[in-house]
């Protein structure tokens, strides 16, 4: 009776043990499942993003196109008739700039045909043509006038006939030089007859002045200007007394 009422008691301890562990193992698993099921029903519940269509950028309009500018039109030409103690003078102009002279012509009409046809004369336009034609007529007169500050074309000569026209335009007034030493200071020592040529076809005398270069010995050698010869010796001559009296009268001041 009591070994049977022990095992009795064992049996039933082992049989609630069981079921415990039993329980256990149940409830375990059924947390598990439960989890596991949580999980998948998470999982399932996270639905896709919807996809929001992305905005269409601003279309910037392009700047419009500015016209180009167009070059500014040269000044148009004049062609300008005078009177001087030196003859009929005329000019041909464009704006400030001289483009070509002439002077010692018997008339006006002369003067006007060897500046070139297709020009008609006209007055001086502007403060500067004005200036300009009023110091050519005191050059005439014999006062000692200067053309440094005027704008002369030289384009379409070579650059040898360039340099040596520059050159020949910082010839002082009242002072010659010869063709040799104008051709060294071209840095062309044997060049002393192109210089004489390119003297001869000078288009602007007086203001570029072609008569100041001289032969090394003799006269004054030929001069492209109507006179010839001797309106180079009048030149010569006028711009001599000038510069003698200017000097008596810097003396007489002393």
């Amino acid at each position: 009776m009591g070994t049977g009422g022990r095992a009795t008691k064992d049996g039933r301890r082992g049989d609630a043990e069981t079921r415990r562990h039993g329980d256990q193992e149940t409830g375990s698993q059924g947390g598990q499942e439960t989890r596991r099921q949580g999980h998948h029903e998470r999982v399932k519940s996270k639905s896709p993003r919807p996809r929001v269509p992305a905005s269409p950028r601003p279309r910037v309009p392009a700047s419009p196109r500015l016209p180009s500018p167009r070059p500014s039109s040269a000044p148009s030409e004049t062609k300008i008739v005078f009177q001087t103690a030196l003859g009929w003078m005329a000019l041909r102009l464009s704006g400030a700039i001289v483009r070509q002279l002439t002077f010692g012509h018997p008339s006006a009409a002369a003067a006007a045909r060897a500046i070139g046809a297709g020009l008609a004369a006209a007055g001086p336009k502007g403060w500067w043509q004005e200036n300009l034609v009023c110091r050519l007529r005191a050059y005439a007169q014999g006062l000692p006038i200067d053309f440094h500050d005027c704008l002369l074309d030289l384009s379409g000569r070579t650059p040898f006939e360039r340099r040596v026209l520059r050159l020949c335009r910082e010839i002082p007034y009242g002072r010659t030089t010869t063709y040799g030493r104008l051709a060294l200071r071209a840095r062309s020592p044997r060049a002393a007859r192109a210089v004489g040529r390119c003297m001869a076809a000078n288009p602007l005398p007086l203001l570029i002045p072609c008569h100041r270069v001289v032969p090394a010995a003799g006269p004054p050698g030929h001069y492209s200007a109507p006179g010839g010869s001797r309106m180079k010796r009048r030149l010569l001559d006028l711009e001599s007394r000038a510069r003698s009296a200017a000097a008596q009268g810097v003396a007489l001041q002393r």
